[in-house]
């Protein structure tokens, strides 16, 4: 109710050429990749030899899906803008061009220089697939401070204890990582807002045990939580990083 502008955005948001930069980038540089989009435009510009090749209706439904991957971005344009991955939609018809295009031109080739376009294509993908495999890199990146913290939490903590969990140098709430990898259930929290209030809170509804990570000097909450409650702390083979645990006195 009242989400409207949240799902459509606004007309105005439509013309801001700061928002079509974006998504341009994510499409250049996540749905397609530098690579992908120029085999991109070079199956659309092969769109007259494909549909000689592969007849007009298939041809129509993949410029019909094409012009329905435009209408979805149109329409949903501000969670577009907001998320990335509202453009996983255009990954499919992406693929479905490239992959138009290259077949496009092996056929239109083979039978002048057999070996030399099927021999292109090959190239083509191979080259697709290395650079996608380099950016996909870094979404997933080794996390070694928390996987440190984890351990040193799933070995200190009793099994079903309602973990409090807090990382510095993030303030989401919705963050799973530390809770996953220690297999306790519980809240995410931001060092930051960590106090004696906000724990007072959690403990009634259950929260046995407290775990920060730290790289540095605590926050003040921190600190008089540290004068409150028991606490130990444990140095993390990834210097200056150490998780402190904190006995909160609940039952598990």
């Amino acid at each position: 109710t009242g989400s409207a502008s949240w799902f459509y955005g606004t007309p105005a948001e439509r013309l801001d050429p700061h928002t079509w930069r974006v998504m341009a980038y994510r499409v250049w540089r996540e749905v397609a990749t530098p690579i992908g989009v120029m085999l991109l435009l070079s199956g659309l510009a092969t769109a007259p030899a494909s549909a000689r090749r592969f007849g007009s209706r298939p041809m129509l439904v993949l410029w019909t899906w094409g012009l329905g991957a435009i209408v979805y971005v149109l329409v949903f344009y501000n969670l577009n803008v907001i998320h990335d991955y509202y453009q996983l939609p255009l990954l499919a018809i992406t693929a479905a061009i490239i992959a138009a295009g290259l077949e496009t031109f092996r056929r239109e080739w083979t039978e002048l220089v057999p070996w030399v376009a099927t021999f292109a294509v090959v190239v083509a993908l191979g080259l697709l697939t290395a650079h996608s495999q380099i950016i996909s890199r870094r979404y997933y990146q080794l996390d070694p401070p928390r996987m440190q913290a984890a351990e040193v939490i799933e070995r200190h903590t009793p099994a079903r204890s309602l973990l409090v969990a807090a990382t510095t140098n993030t303030d989401r709430t919705d963050d799973p990582r530390l809770l996953y990898r220690s297999d306790r259930m519980g809240w995410s929290v931001s060092t930051t807002a960590l106090d004696t209030s906000l724990i007072g809170r959690l403990r009634q509804e259950g929260a046995s045990r407290l775990a920060v990570v730290l790289d540095g000097d605590p926050p003040p909450g921190v600190m008089a939580l540290e004068a409150r409650y028991p606490d130990t702390t444990y140095a993390l083979a990834d210097r200056p990083w150490r998780v402190v645990l904190f006995d909160l006195g609940g039952t598990p």
